[in-house]
């Protein structure tokens, strides 16, 4: 639904008017006073979407290469695990979608249709923005601006909601933590030489996993995803870099059927915190794994940190 608002300015014309993030908010109101208040003229603020309560209506106030008026707050990357430093002091508006959702911060939950609706829309502006689906890039307005603000509050799923975004767009993601995944579809089983370590930043999820490269190692970190269909799945990983980290980190993708579709040796001495593709294999139904292996000359440390699979 179309609802004019006329509180929005132009983005900037630099790489920082680049929609970069989706920001989370609740209204503290219900749908009709949200929108109502949000296209007046005399409130100075805006978002560029607001999903009612139910899901079943989702008003459009700004287009999204204009620039909405739903944070005040210039970024500081500290608050968002030192995600995008680069944007540091560039007002929050710039670079982010803001969405709001009718409710408050305060209530105990917040109703499965309205959260599945929403999980669309994001996964609508994300595919079309190229942002990445994760906790750094889909954001609470009180985790950038905490001084003053603290919605969607503290009971809004973060952890189910992403997952459901990521489901929207055919993605699924296995984190090398359990808390960060569907049971139903990934499971990571790491051994116990993979010690867990979150002091390297730009991980996904919770932190990483670790284990030294060692000649005759057998115990490599396995990342099962379930296929309900055979088809064409690309499959991408995802490191923390660093000096110490192996220039030749293989990646076995095991299918279901127990066959070995291919080994990707990659680099992860740099291009940490993003997606590299490994390639795309047409796999079988059931629980297909990627394994990260440890065997190589000693010397190097392998970091298991994410693996994604996607349509």
């Amino acid at each position: 639904m179309w609802r004019a608002s006329p509180n929005f300015d132009q983005r900037a014309s630099d790489a920082t008017g680049a929609i970069h993030m989706v920001i989370i908010h609740t209204c503290e109101s219900n749908y009709a006073s949200c929108w109502s208040w949000l296209v007046n003229p005399v409130s100075q603020v805006s978002a560029h979407y607001v999903v009612n309560e139910d899901g079943s209506e989702i008003s459009e106030l700004v287009r999204e290469q204009s620039r909405a008026w739903h944070i005040a707050a210039s970024y500081d990357c500290p608050l968002n695990r030192r995600h995008d430093c680069w944007l540091n002091g560039v007002q929050s508006n710039h670079f982010t979608v803001g969405i709001e959702h009718a409710g408050f911060a305060s209530q105990a939950s917040f109703p499965a249709a309205q959260l599945a609706a929403s999980a669309t829309l994001v996964c609508d502006v994300t595919r079309d923005r190229g942002i990445p689906r994760d906790w750094q890039h889909i954001v609470g307005h009180g985790q950038l601006q905490p001084a003053d603000r603290h919605d969607p509050g503290a009971n809004w799923p973060w952890i189910a909601y992403v997952r459901l975004v990521q489901a929207r767009c055919g993605e699924i993601v296995v984190d090398d933590s359990a808390e960060f995944n569907d049971p139903a579809v990934a499971v990571a089983t790491l051994p116990a030489a993979w010690p867990t370590a979150d002091t390297t930043p730009d991980y996904y999820g919770g932190g990483y996993r670790w284990a030294p490269t060692q000649a005759a190692a057998t115990d490599g970190a396995a990342f099962a995803f379930l296929l309900a269909a055979a088809g064409a799945r690309t499959v991408d990983a995802r490191w923390t870099s660093g000096s110490n980290r192996s220039s030749r980190a293989a990646y076995a993708v095991v299918a279901a059927t127990g066959d070995t579709a291919g080994v990707v040796r990659l680099d992860q001495t740099t291009g940490g915190g993003v997606w590299h593709t490994l390639g795309t294999w047409t796999l079988p139904a059931g629980w297909n794994r990627v394994v990260l292996l440890r065997k190589d000359a000693s010397g190097a440390v392998v970091v298991a940190d994410a693996i994604r699979v996607r349509d």
